[in-house]
């Protein structure tokens, strides 16, 4: 009796052990604006009128646009700390990669502070600008998140803007 009742438990706790996965929940889902494809973080949710997101619980959001008829090469070489360091913003790092499609990019890394409602107080924010394109067009990538939560969202937000597609 005690033999199957062992045999029993072993069994049930086989089957639970094995119902269990390692799979996790998707950390992006895809997004599509007119010729540009970019996966954005989960929790995130569009703005309407906008070619953005935003996560409203930390007061992230995530921009995307599309410069027609410029190409990635000249906007790339015209864009400088000067046009970046507008509105109290500091430039940190530049950084040239590719894309996960294999695109060249420029990554500018920002530091800005943002006044409250009532100008009572600041918040510091750090803001990711990815220029990337090809001949015909120059997409902008521009990511925003409170310097208090980069060390959850900084690589997040990374991968969402190196993820742009230009279809």
């Amino acid at each position: 009796m005690k033999i199957k009742i062992l045999t029993i438990l072993l069994v049930l706790v086989s089957w639970g052990c094995a119902s269990q996965t390692t799979e996790s929940k998707p950390k992006f889902f895809r997004a599509i604006f007119n010729n540009i494809t970019i996966d954005v973080p989960v929790g995130f949710e569009e703005v309407q009128g906008q070619n953005g997101f935003l996560h409203k619980g930390s007061a992230s959001t995530l921009m995307i646009n599309e410069i027609s008829n410029s190409p990635f090469s000249f906007s790339a070489d015209h864009f400088n700390s000067e046009n970046l360091e507008k509105d109290g913003a500091k430039l940190i790092e530049k950084q040239e990669l590719k894309t996960s499609s294999g695109q060249d990019a420029v990554l500018y890394t920002l530091t800005l502070s943002v006044k409250s409602k009532d100008n009572t107080t600041n918040v510091d924010f750090e803001r990711m600008v990815l220029i990337t394109g090809n001949e015909n067009t120059t997409v902008y990538v521009v990511a925003n998140y409170p310097v208090i939560i980069k060390k959850l969202i900084q690589e997040t937000m990374k991968a969402s803007i190196t993820s742009v597609i230009i279809n």
